[in-house]
Parts: structure tokens; sequence; C-alpha cells
């Protein structure tokens, strides 16, 4: 209720998009749930990603009405175990986003090591 009023919300969707996931990505640590250990390390990623975007575009993304509320909705979806969304958003949406992005760098790297050298 308090996202809604405005009050705190910053504070709280960062508390509750980091607490749980910390918590439980401890218990996973030792849980040897190859499944789990997928879910968790991808919910950081997508997590890093969207904290990347809050933190650059934040400016803009505070005008959009009830952005914190949309926010701590998101982060629930990406956690929360019956939904698994940081893996279904990162297999069905950013995956292929960074493939391209790894064989574009990749193609750079080896232009640049093939490139004469000027002295």
């Amino acid at each position: 209720m308090a996202v809604v009023l405005g009050i705190g919300q910053s504070y709280i969707t960062c508390l509750l998009g980091v607490a749980y996931p910390v918590f439980k990505s401890f218990l996973t640590l030792d849980s040897g749930d190859a499944q789990q250990e997928t879910q968790w390390l991808t919910y950081w990623v997508m997590f890093g990603i969207f904290q990347i975007i809050d933190h650059f575009a934040g400016f803009i993304l505070h005008f959009i009405p009830f952005y914190y509320v949309l926010k701590m909705f998101a982060l629930i979806y990406m956690f929360h175990p019956s939904t698994q969304g940081a893996t279904y958003i990162f297999n069905n949406y950013v995956r292929e986003n960074f493939d391209k992005m790894e064989k574009q760098t990749s193609e750079m790297l080896a232009q640049a090591k093939r490139a004469p050298k000027t002295e």
C-alpha cells in the first residue's frame, strides 16, 4: 500500500527486488538443483538489466504514473517460483539480442586483430 501512496517507494521496491531473491539464492547455492540455480542466476542478470535501465532512463520512467507499482509487480513476476518470469523473459526476449551482440563483438575483435598495425 505504501508503494501506491508514494511512501518510500524506491526503497520498498529495491528491498523487495533484493531481500527475498538473496535469501532464495543463498539457499539454492547448497541445494544442487540446476533448475533453481538457472532461475536465480537468470533473475540476477535480468535484475541487473532492469537496474541499468532504471538508472539511466529513470528520469523519464518516473513520469509514468504508478511506475513503482509496475516495477514492484515486474520484480515479483521475475522471481516468483510459480512464474519464473526472469527465465521466461530472458529465454524469449533477451537471449536473442545477447547472442547478436556477442556475434558482433566477436566479429569486431577478429577484424581488429587482422587490421594492419600502423606505427
